[in-house]
């Protein structure tokens, strides 16, 4: 469903992707790994249009996002929702109408239709429960979930997650965890995943690839990573998240 081709990125004089080539199976959930600066998050904003390579494609279900138009670029948003790392609910709003927000502006629907659908979304995801609470109030696994289940209500084909689990205690990781395998198996749901928990990857990934170097030093089954005897995988596996390429 999304497929790099000889992607690169560079900022300033700092090459972050250096000729990647990789394709995100449709209906799994796909780890992108790597230390801290590796181009995780890089790599999968090229796929909205939030950043654009310097050279090499980028496809979403097949149509090129290099070239497209504001307006297409929109179309592949609807379809591919981008979760970012911290949430982004509007601290204004209830649990509720964050939700039902982006279903009124984007399906066309009322108010009461629009509040109607948030509430079925959130007793989907098991967060009905908060709908009346405040995004101040809630712990930041609550947000996460909650930012979930607003992506969801957009009925997309593919969901972009940078670092779901980052920040959050065991228990809230583990449980953002569930409702993103969750959403994968029940909906067909295609995930692409940027995270360095490794917890998480034994939980819930289907396959896995690792950026090093600006390059995709492995891509494989789950199990296949961690048996890998390839150096960098190594050392990540060990515990060495750091000194990335940028």
């Amino acid at each position: 469903m999304i497929r790099f081709e000889h992607v690169a990125k560079h900022f300033g004089n700092q090459n972050v992707l250096r000729d990647v080539s990789y394709c995100v199976p449709r209906g799994l959930v796909s780890f992108v790994l790597g230390r801290s600066g590796a181009g995780k998050s890089v790599l999968s904003k090229l796929v909205v249009g939030l950043l654009y390579s310097d050279s090499g494609s980028v496809f979403f279900d097949n149509v090129l996002i290099n070239t497209l138009s504001e307006q297409h670029l929109h179309d592949v948003r609807m379809r591919c929702q981008y979760i970012f790392q911290h949430a982004t609910l509007f601290d204004s709003l209830t649990v509720l109408d964050n939700v039902a927000l982006p279903i009124r502006k984007h399906r066309g629907l009322n108010v009461r239709a629009s509040r109607l659908l948030a509430e079925e979304q959130l007793a989907h995801l098991h967060v009905d429960d908060i709908a009346q609470q405040m995004p101040e109030t809630l712990g930041p696994g609550q947000r996460k979930r909650v930012a979930i289940a607003r992506a969801m209500a957009m009925q997309p084909d593919c969901l972009l997650l940078d670092e779901p689990t980052t920040g959050l205690d065991p228990v809230a990781a583990r449980r953002v965890d569930a409702l993103i395998r969750e959403v994968s198996i029940r909906e067909g749901i295609t995930c692409m995943v940027v995270s360095h928990d490794l917890v998480s990857v034994r939980s819930i990934a289907d396959n896995v690839a690792f950026l090093h170097e600006g390059s995709i030093a492995f891509q494989g089954k789950v199990e296949e990573f961690f048996a890998s005897t390839t150096p960098c995988v190594r050392r990540f596996c060990g515990g060495d998240h750091t000194h990335g390429n940028r």
